[in-house]
C-alpha cells in the first residue's frame, strides 16, 4: 500500500494522525507536495526519517509532535521547502541532520528541547 501511495500522494489534507508512527510514515513520497494534520499522535517519540527525500515537499501544517524525543533526517532532502514547519517538542534530545540538502529553505526556527542530552 505505501509502495503505490508513494507514487500518486501528492496534497495530503487534513490526516488524522492520531494512530500512526512517526517515525518513516512518508519517506520517500516524492511526488508530496503539501501535507496537514487535523488529528496528531502527540505521544509519538521517534520521527527519524519523517519526510526524508519529499523533494516537492513545499508545506507542512498541523504537525504537534510534544513527545517527540529524536528528529533526525526528518526533512533530509526536502529541496522545496522553503519554509520549516514550527512545532514544540520540549522532549527533543535529537536534531541531528533535521534539515540537510533542503536548499531552498531560508529559515530554521528555535525549537525548544529537553535541557539535557543534547
Amino acid at each position: 500500500m505505501k509502495q503505490s501511495l508513494q507514487s500518486m500522494l501528492i496534497k495530503a489534507k487534513g490526516l488524522d494522525y492520531s494512530n500512526v508512527s512517526g517515525a518513516e510514515a512518508f519517506r520517500s513520497f516524492s511526488l508530496l507536495e503539501e501535507v496537514s494534520f487535523s488529528k496528531f499522535a502527540t505521544n509519538r517519540t521517534d520521527y527519524y526519517n519523517m519526510f526524508q527525500g519529499c523533494v516537492k515537499l513545499k508545506k507542512v501544517e498541523g504537525l504537534t509532535p510534544l513527545a517527540g524525543r529524536t528528529f533526525q533526517y526528518m526533512f533530509q532532502g526536502c529541496t522545496a521547502l522553503e519554509e520549516a514547519p514550527q512545532f514544540d517538542c520540549p522532549k527533543a534530545i535529537d536534531f541531528s541532520f533535521m534539515f540537510n540538502a533542503c536548499t531552498s529553505l531560508r529559515e530554521i526556527p528555535y525549537y525548544n528541547r529537553a535541557s539535557s542530552g543534547f
